[in-house]
């Protein structure tokens, strides 16, 4: 039989279809029982080598996932890029100061409209942090794919 075998999934093949307990094969197609008897000629075990798919598809999803990585980590805007220094002023300059400013500003008696104003600097600020959150979602989603590959989606 001329055909290129992956070891590694023939054995497990021809183990999950009850044929050996060990996988006894070689890359020629020669395959042994428990008892290191050539079964090779067997229907069934014609039968596994026939449907068997030398390419390991698992490999190729994890390519194909670290290659979308690197693709969904240029697409997280220019912030991803930025070292720790501007990603610390961003927030101070988008969360932290606006929020202390707020405060800040909030009268000892509120009436209605300061509730509002102070109301309408909070949604700001949680745009600002909602735009943030999205950004490292996606990251964390590139990085995990980039250091784990093999990890399926659910």
């Amino acid at each position: 039989m001329l055909k290129n075998f992956n070891l590694p999934k023939l054995s497990k093949e021809l183990m999950k279809a009850g044929i050996s307990l060990q996988g006894n094969c070689n890359s020629q197609g020669v395959v042994w029982d428990d008892d290191n008897n050539e079964i090779q000629d067997r229907a069934d075990v014609v039968a596994v080598l026939k449907a068997h798919d030398p390419i390991d598809y698992s490999a190729v999803n994890q390519a194909a996932r670290l290659i979308l990585a690197k693709d969904a980590v240029k697409a997280i805007p220019s912030w991803a890029k930025w070292t720790e220094k501007e990603s610390l002023s961003w927030v101070q300059a988008n969360i932290s100061t606006p929020l202390a400013d707020a405060r800040a500003s909030l009268p000892a008696t509120l009436t209605l409209a300061t509730v509002r104003a102070a109301f309408f600097v909070l949604l700001g600020i949680l745009d600002k942090m909602l735009v943030l959150m999205v950004a490292l979602t996606r990251m964390s989603v590139a990085l995990r794919n980039k250091n784990w590959p093999e990890l399926p989606e659910e």
